[in-house]
């Protein structure tokens, strides 16, 4: 976007990215939903799994402390999604604001598609089939914890 664009200022870039870069435009909601943590694609595992860490931390642990962690990150991530949210609607959605429209921007090139498939589609494969990635270091995370 800064590339295109010259800015990240949400006031400056306007709204209407899908319809005038509308796969850039595209690219943009699918990485802020996956960063949101959305069921189904990558991002959810993650933030599932380091809560549910807190939640049932190691007996010698302190468990008040973890758990005032994972509040902490369930208000994280609320205030992620607002943004996220914000950020979605001024930006990408609506009508092309003046200063864009009368300015030719490119969309996403060959070179810039063939770098964003495969981190789309892992993201998606492993929001989907999380025992694929979770299997690989399973044995890794064990050992470094002691469990086996």
């Amino acid at each position: 976007m800064k590339e295109r664009y010259g800015t990240v200022d949400m006031e400056r870039l306007g709204g209407g990215m899908l319809a005038k870069v509308p796969y850039l435009g595209s690219l943009l909601v699918f990485a802020a939903i996956a960063s949101l943590g959305l069921p189904g694609l990558a991002g959810f595992w993650g933030e599932m799994l380091a809560m549910l860490g807190a939640y049932r931390p190691a007996a010698m642990l302190p468990r008040e402390t973890f758990v005032t962690f994972m509040a902490l990150a369930g208000i994280g991530a609320v205030l992620t999604m607002a943004y996220f949210l914000v950020m979605l609607r001024r930006v990408v959605y609506g009508t092309v604001s003046p200063a864009w429209r009368e300015v030719r921007l490119g969309d996403l090139t060959a070179h810039e598609l063939a770098a964003w498939t495969p981190l789309v589609v892992a993201t998606v494969a492993i929001g989907l089939w999380p025992r694929t990635l979770l299997g690989v270091t399973d044995a890794a995370v064990r050992a470094l914890l002691g469990g086996g």
